[in-house]
């Protein structure tokens, strides 16, 4: 096990002192060391590299996540964590981007941060070229509730707020419409990848599946001639899977309207599944015969989360009464912006590209804030 150092970079002493404490209480810890000008713990960081930081965001965002890149820099193993008093999809965004690890809330309590500890620790004396790979798969049985749009920007926001490399899945596999949401061109697919899985590591599917706008965001779908694709075996579905898993922090699926086993492989192998549905009638009754139904098959209440999608004020069938009728919380409320989507579709972009402060861009930074969240607490 490797000797752990820590620094803090606070300006608040009282908050500073806590840290240090509950450091000191760790036997991990080898030794803790505290700071509280900016450019002193920057000095310190840059000449002893230590292993884990803790730094306040009350510097200034920009002054902050400047000294947080350069750290990262000269130290890309050592683990960051940002400590502000708010938590926002935005600022989590603008932290990935710099390079932290971690977003601690204030003022600091001692539950919360030994469970960062706890992991954080464990990142740093156990390297391996494992990845914890999440995937979330968007389903409906129901045609025209949003679910490429919520597959696309949700992918979108995971890949801004996490920098780690992401795939979505077209499973919809003769008229998935994933390609032209987000304007790539695919030259290989599912199928290609099939006929050469002994090839397939990580450098074979970056050098093969396109990327959104030059990032590590990747897309994977079929190619649009009919006698090309392949239809898909069940083993053929946990290959695809099981391979992307080797190399994708994060597998977002959007998956097929058809019901069926190749289906449920998928949604078995999923950690989330993401049910969009809109305030009507039909789309409730659905919905409730499909919450019955995936209670039968064992799945776990917080894996099915419910996405009510194109919110506006004037629906007649609100919130409240939608859980009361289903009897289940909803996950995420997304807002209606007709105009905005069809601009980004359009486009062949996100819809944060379009008007990164509308209501609808936040709600889809918010699903991918909340989703992010679960996974590290």
């Amino acid at each position: 096990m490797k000797d752990i150092l820590a620094i803090i970079i606070d300006k608040d002493p009282t908050a500073n002192e806590v840290i240090k404490q509950i450091l000191d209480d760790n036997s991990k810890i080898k030794e803790t060391k505290q700071f509280l000008k900016l450019e002193d713990g920057y000095d310190f960081s840059s000449t002893n590299k230590p292993d884990l930081i803790f730094i306040d965001i009350e510097y200034g965002e920009d002054l902050t996540f400047d000294i947080i890149s350069k750290i990262k820099k000269e130290n890309k193993n050592c683990k960051i964590v940002l400590l502000s008093r708010k938590a926002e999809a935005k600022l989590l965004i603008k932290s990935k981007k710099a390079g932290s690890d971690r977003l601690l809330l204030k003022p600091v309590l001692k539950n919360d941060f030994d469970d960062i500890l706890t992991k954080l620790i464990n990142e740093i004396n156990y390297k391996s070229d494992n990845i914890n790979t999440k995937i979330i798969s968007v389903f409906s049985n129901k045609g025209g509730v949003g679910k490429t749009t919520i597959s696309t920007n949700l992918a979108i926001q995971i890949y801004e707020m996490t920098q780690n490399p992401t795939v979505i899945v077209d499973f919809n596999s003769q008229f998935g419409d994933v390609s032209t949401f987000l304007d790539v061109k695919t030259d290989f697919g599912i199928s290609y990848l099939l006929s050469h899985k002994e090839q397939i590591n990580k450098d074979f599917l970056f050098s093969i599946l396109p990327r959104y706008k030059d990032t590590e965001l990747f897309v994977l779908s079929d190619i649009f001639y009919l006698n090309d694709v392949k239809e898909l075996s069940l083993e053929d579905v946990q290959d695809i899977i099981d391979a992307l898993k080797s190399t994708f922090s994060y597998i977002i699926i959007d998956m097929t309207n058809v019901y069926d086993l190749k289906t449920m492989k998928i949604l078995d192998n999923s950690n989330d599944i993401l049910f969009p549905f809109v305030a009507n009638m039909p789309n409730l009754r659905n919905c409730l015969r499909c919450l019955n139904f995936f209670k039968k098959l064992g799945y776990e209440d917080k894996k099915v989360k419910l996405i009510l999608n194109r919110v506006t004020e004037s629906d007649e069938i609100k919130s409240d009464t939608i859980e009361l009728t289903l009897n289940k919380k909803l996950y995420a409320r997304l807002k209606n912006d007709y105009y905005i989507v069809m601009s980004a579709i359009n486009r062949g972009v996100g819809i944060s590209d379009i008007d990164e402060k509308s209501d609808i861009a936040n709600s889809f930074q918010n699903l991918a804030y909340s989703l992010i969240k679960d996974e590290e607490e």
